[in-house]
């Protein structure tokens, strides 16, 4: 179980359920990193391909593909630390848009992100439609823009790790 964080520690913590805990987000995390935006920028860009992640394409009801660019298989596979997986969170980091977050769909096959997004990827008993729906709550939300730099704290549920 991951370390609890005291209540008097997180900006504007309300009473969980008896037994559970506020614990960082990266604690149940296996990998979190943001992406990258490849030499040459938009000259990369095609009309198909591998599809990469922008932060236009990241919204809270999901990913929004109408206007995805493309990056060929060569430039996908040395970008390999960005590539995003089934159930991954997408957090937006800068712009107008911090904050905003969506997972990937089960089934979306390959595809990468640029440096606005980050890629926050759990551990199998994670839901990542809870993590991305508590990152776009008005708590989600407070905690993002309080810590600006770090980890997101959120309510945990007791739990015990096989």
């Amino acid at each position: 179980m991951a370390e609890p964080i005291p209540e008097k520690e997180i900006e504007g913590a309300y009473e969980l359920p008896e037994g559970w805990v506020w614990v960082d987000i990266g604690s149940f995390a296996l990998f979190v990193g943001s992406g990258i935006t490849p030499r040459g920028g938009k000259s990369n860009y095609l009309e198909n391909g591998i599809p990469f992640l922008r932060s236009q394409n990241v919204y809270p009801d999901g990913l929004h593909l109408d206007y995805v660019v493309y990056i060929s298989e060569d430039l996908h596979n040395q970008m390999s630390r960005t590539h995003v997986e089934d159930f991954d969170v997408l957090l937006n980091i800068t712009g107008a848009s911090i904050g905003r977050s969506t997972f990937v769909p089960p089934s979306f096959g390959r595809g990468n992100v640029n440096q606005h997004v980050c890629i926050i990827r759990f551990k199998d008993y994670v839901d990542s439609a809870y993590i991305s729906s508590f990152l776009n709550s008005p708590f989600g939300q407070d905690q993002i823009f309080a810590t600006q730099v770090g980890v997101t704290t959120i309510p945990s549920p007791p739990c015990s790790l096989v």
